[in-house]
């Protein structure tokens, strides 16, 4: 019987005592038959035949972790003997897998989980105890992927960089930064890993375990889902004016997926109105422009970022108002011929403003071929006044003046900045005792007049008017008007009454021969 004197993972060492009746004929060598596993058959067809008639002999090749025993066949000039009584029976010893495990798919289930699934190993290769699996997996960087990190409490922290891929080396899967899970079920064949930070490439590997180490390492990458993106950073108002802002803020610290653009959520707080504004082609920084604002009114504002999948987190509130506009042009009302060196200019308060007006400024210069310059007279607005005047004094008499009346409201934003309206309509007045004063009107209460006036000093106007393309003499103090509505003469009752007008299919006309219904109105010229 031979006995095993030692033995590895692939080898055994045998040994055993010469056969006492060769019938006289010398031993020339030895047969070895092996059999593997204790039901097994003996491999009579592979016998090992030895170089000679040494009793000792090492056997190789042999598999790891396998029962086997052996017997040993005595072979002399005259033929083969009987076999010998079986070895007793002994396991080789362990080694490491063979097995490489193949990945049969590797995929995303949410923007913090990917699913690994394999096939089982083969039971031959395994060469010890199958203790599981083993699973390693570390981050790698891509375009839009955070800088790998050792902690994932730091998880919130980390800064998603949008630019070039980092040119250091990968992170391996041996290295500090690989984190490592032991699947005990030998049975299961697939895995979730989870606590993923979200759309981050991970390369990750798999591999069978044994007491004496693990097998050949199967690797594949996978990229973890879109998630919804952090909110927008550091929102700052750059510079808001009248009708627009201009706005800059920083992508998030999260993108959580590739950023396809920006929402602007507009709040009008004093009307309660939302508006949204939509904006492709995301930068690192953004800087846009609002326009189409409502000036002087108070706004809030907020910004989302948006990925292919999710609306991203709402930035901080930003609080604004924009800066007040110009006014409406002033409403001249009255251009009197005071006296010989001076004129008397009325006007009305313009009917669009914001917050309040100001100032006015009153224009005037001579139209003469001398070219003077234009002279300005600023006057401080005052609150509630809707009916203003100036007396221009030390003006030259017969000298032909173009009059005109601006307003001015100050930036709320920037008190150097004033906000000048248009120009009032221009009068032109020739300063004499029977001046004549000549101004061109459009749109006015929905015609066009031509006012023709000849007036004396410190007197009522004479207006001579054309309505409807029809010369309209009048003497004494009296006006006319062309295609006035109720509404309209209703709000001209606020001056001097310069005389009587019929209404006719809600027009009014003075009527000059003093026939047909009367109606007394304030009317301004």
């Amino acid at each position: 019987m031979p006995i095993v004197t030692g033995f590895t993972q692939r080898s055994v060492n045998l040994s055993w005592v010469p056969s006492y009746d060769y019938h006289f004929s010398p031993i020339l060598h030895y047969v070895i038959h092996e059999r593997e596993g204790v039901d097994g058959h003996w491999d009579v067809s592979n016998g090992i035949m030895t170089p000679d008639n040494r009793t000792h002999y090492e056997i190789i090749g042999l598999k790891p972790f396998t029962t086997y025993s052996f017997r040993v066949l005595a072979v002399n000039a005259i033929g083969v003997g009987e076999p010998s009584p079986s070895s007793h029976y002994i396991i080789t010893l362990r080694q490491k897998p063979d097995s490489r495990l193949t990945i049969t798919s590797a995929r995303n289930i949410s923007s913090t989980a990917i699913k690994l699934e394999w096939l089982p190993p083969a039971a031959e290769e395994m060469h010890g105890e199958f203790l599981g699996y083993r699973i390693r997996y570390v981050q790698q960087p891509h375009e839009h992927s955070p800088p790998a990190s050792n902690s994932s409490a730091n998880h919130h922290q980390q800064h998603y960089q949008q630019s070039k891929p980092n040119r250091l080396p990968a992170p391996s899967l041996d290295g500090p930064l690989a984190k490592e899970i032991v699947v005990g079920e030998t049975k299961q064949t697939s895995y979730v890993i989870k606590n993923l930070n979200t759309f981050t490439l991970y390369k990750i590997s798999v591999q069978v375990s044994n007491p004496a180490g693990n097998g050949p390492v199967s690797e594949v990458l996978a990229m973890t889902d879109e998630g919804v993106p952090s909110a927008p950073t550091d929102v700052s108002v750059l510079k808001a004016q009248d009708t627009s802002i201009k706005l800059r803020w920083s992508e998030p610290r999260l993108p959580n997926g590739i950023i396809q653009g920006y929402q602007i959520i507009l709040h009008d707080i004093s009307n309660n109105l939302n508006d949204t504004r939509k904006l492709s082609d995301p930068q690192s920084v953004m800087e846009h422009t609002i326009g189409e604002l409502t000036p002087f009114t108070w706004y809030t504002v907020q910004i989302q970022a948006y990925s292919r999948k999710f609306a991203g987190e709402l930035s901080q509130l930003v609080k604004f108002r924009t800066d007040v506009s110009e006014p409406s042009a002033p409403i001249l009302v009255n251009v009197t011929c005071y006296s010989l060196d001076s004129i008397l200019i009325q006007w009305r308060r313009p009917e669009r403003f914001y917050n309040q007006l100001d100032y006015y400024y009153v224009k005037y210069r001579p139209n003469s071929l001398l070219s003077q310059s234009e002279q300005t007279t600023t006057l401080s607005a005052k609150k509630d006044t809707l009916l203003n005047e100036l007396l221009i004094t030390n003006l030259t008499a017969d000298m032909l003046y173009e009059l005109k009346v601006i307003a001015g409201t100050r930036s709320v934003l920037d008190p150097n900045y004033v906000h000048k309206s248009e120009p009032s309509d221009t009068v032109r007045v020739t300063l004499q005792p029977n001046c004549e004063i000549e101004r061109d009107i459009e749109s006015v209460v929905n015609c066009s007049i031509r006012y023709c006036t000849r007036c004396a000093p410190r007197r009522r106007l004479r207006p001579r008017c054309t309505v409807n393309q029809e010369p309209q003499w009048l003497t004494g103090r009296s006006c006319c008007a062309a295609a006035v509505t109720p509404a309209i003469v209703g709000e001209m009752r606020s001056g001097s009454s310069l005389g009587r007008m019929r209404t006719t299919g809600g027009c009014a006309r003075r009527d000059s021969r003093g026939d047909g219904s009367q109606t007394n109105i304030e009317l301004l010229l």
